[in-house]
């Protein structure tokens, strides 16, 4: 069993947030999407989980009691601890 959940809030028109799609994707990661262009109340959960407007935001989800979670805002300034982290989501 997986032992995190992937959740990403993103943009159509942000190229960073379509690579993200395009590596989850190619290596067969499951995440859960959300337009925060076209739904402004995922857009109010994107403030409230970084501070601000930015996308990506890339949600990791700790299974279990706790579900603690770690949150990261851009995928290539951050891309190695969020390729360490979706190995996770496959397991």
């Amino acid at each position: 069993m997986a032992k995190y959940e992937l959740e990403i809030y993103t943009r159509p028109t942000c190229s960073d947030c379509q690579n993200l799609k395009h590596y989850l994707t190619v290596n067969d990661i499951p995440f859960q999407s959300h337009d925060v262009e076209s739904n402004p109340e995922q857009e109010k959960e994107l403030v409230t989980l970084t501070g601000n407007r930015i996308v990506p935001a890339i949600v990791f989800k700790k299974r279990g009691l706790l579900k603690n979670q770690e949150v990261f805002v851009g995928f290539e300034p951050n891309r190695i601890q969020i390729e360490e982290l979706t190995s996770k989501v496959r397991n």
